[in-house]
């Protein structure tokens, strides 16, 4: 079931992505100098999880 976009969803919907980001290895970043790649990898992984749980 979908949930309604909350502060308080975001913030544990952060927390698991987080918990779960920190065990997963991302092979397409394996050698990756610039901190903007990682950031716009996470940001869009982090973005689909929110798009797929909310209204």
């Amino acid at each position: 079931m979908k949930q309604y976009l909350t502060i308080e969803n975001v913030i544990i919907k952060a927390k698991a992505f987080c918990i779960a980001q920190s065990k997963t290895p991302n092979k397409e970043l394996y050698g990756v100098t610039d901190g903007k790649a990682v950031g716009t990898l996470l940001n869009i992984n982090f973005s689909n999880i929110l798009q797929t749980n909310t209204n």
